[in-house]
């Protein structure tokens, strides 16, 4: 017995969806795209977006860590010198 195959409609086939992130130090951007299923290259941008949080630290960004550790350093060593004064 032959079996009859049927294409799919395309007007209900599931896109193929890709979510794109861009997670900075205090922000996260992000966007959808529908891709090409058979290439996987990018068709149509769905959604793109953007949150804004506000800086965690206080003081200067761009030194940021290193301003921490150096006054974590500068604190541990005053009091071990009160101590042994």
């Amino acid at each position: 017995m032959a079996t009859t195959r049927i294409a799919p409609d395309p007007r209900f086939e599931t896109p193929t969806i890709a979510l794109g992130l861009d997670i900075g130090v205090s922000s996260v951007g992000w966007s959808l795209l529908e891709l090409n299923p058979a290439t996987q290259e990018p068709i149509a941008i769905r959604a793109l977006g953007v949150r804004i949080f506000p800086a965690g630290v206080v003081g200067d960004l761009s030194t940021g860590r290193e301003e921490t550790r150096g006054a974590t350093r500068r604190e541990r060593l005053a009091s071990a010198y009160e101590r042994i004064v």
